[in-house]
């Protein structure tokens, strides 16, 4: 769940603050964007992309504070009719951006988030999580960022026993010999 959690967070801020150009799209996904409204609706029709196969609709806003700083300070990603995968996805992922240039900070909050599977069962969260990028961001080298995560997310699991996670000063370091976060 948190794979698809991440990966709808990273395509909807992705293309809310831009995205990579017409070039990056496939042919089975469409972007719409509106300065104007300051949104964003991509639809996928049984889309391949990023090792995901995507059906449905994400509807992305977002806020820009100025035209002197034209990055995404805050975005709200819903779900329609949306499929991870053949998962089944609903509810809203909300992010907001702060800290400083080097030392960021992005809160994320996911509200009645759930995910039904093939075989009907379910699982359901919600969120409200702080990730403070302490190391690698404003030098550029991301391949070795510190960050920071705290917070608590809770929820139903597929058993339908509830659960509840509190996260308090965990530290990821992604500079790791192996490879992996620690």
């Amino acid at each position: 769940i948190g794979a698809i959690f991440s990966d709808a967070f990273a395509v909807g801020n992705n293309e809310a603050g831009g995205g990579g150009g017409k070039a990056d799209i496939p042919s089975c996904m469409d972007v719409v964007r509106n300065i104007d409204t300051k949104t964003v609706t991509i639809t996928f029709d049984n889309c391949s992309y990023r090792g995901v196969t995507r059906n449905g609709i994400l509807h992305i806003s977002y806020t820009v504070p100025n035209i002197a700083q034209p990055r995404a300070v805050s975005v709200t990603i819903t779900f329609d009719d949306y499929t991870h995968n053949n998962i089944q996805v609903e509810g809203t992922i909300v992010s907001e951006f702060g800290g400083t240039y080097l030392i960021p900070v992005i809160d994320v909050s996911s509200n009645d988030m759930k995910a039904t599977f093939s075989d009907g069962k379910t699982i359901t969260w919600s969120s409200d999580l702080t990730y403070k990028i302490k190391q690698g961001f404003g030098d550029g080298n991301l391949g070795t960022n510190v960050i920071e995560l705290n917070g608590t997310t809770e929820g139903v699991n597929r058993d339908g026993e509830s659960y509840e996670a509190t996260y308090s000063a965990v530290t990821v370091d992604r500079s790791c010999d192996t490879g992996y976060p620690v």
